[in-house]
């Protein structure tokens, strides 16, 4: 039986309280602007729904997202860089008319958040990436 006054919201909601407040705050967002793949199963369904979104920035803990269909993506979904190289688990943690705030399951590498905030051309990261995160030898 539930008490009068109890929060057992919180029990339901774990996910987004992932990680701590302070430990959020401890990682540089970097203003960034390349594509990137949404992924999460249909509600009731095998099937796999994709959006392309744009990625406004980024740090080790987190992201937010630019996309026109805020309301269709669940709280839980995956990120995807490259011809899927790269899935990144995401919680939403917030929505607004057009975006999405969003944290990471775990911890990404330095190295990956600063190439990719490093990125020129927003629809390189759709394709291919031929860099040493994803497997392929250093440029000569």
């Amino acid at each position: 039986m539930k008490e009068e006054g109890s929060n057992t919201s919180q029990v339901g909601n774990y996910l987004s309280r992932i990680r701590p407040q302070y430990e959020r705050r401890r990682f540089e967002r970097r203003k960034c602007n390349f594509m990137a793949r949404v992924l999460f199963t249909a509600k009731g369904t095998r099937e796999i729904t994709q959006y392309i979104v744009l990625t406004q920035d980024i740090s080790e803990v987190g992201v937010r997202l630019h996309t026109e269909f805020v309301k269709d993506i669940p709280k839980h979904f995956y990120l995807f860089v490259g011809k899927y190289q790269h899935g990144i688990g995401c919680i939403v943690v917030g929505r607004e008319k057009d975006i999405l705030r969003c944290e990471f399951i775990k911890e990404e590498q330095t190295k990956l958040v600063d190439f990719l905030a490093r990125v020129s051309n927003p629809n390189q990261t759709l394709g291919l990436l031929k860099h040493p995160l994803f497997g392929f030898p250093p440029p000569h």
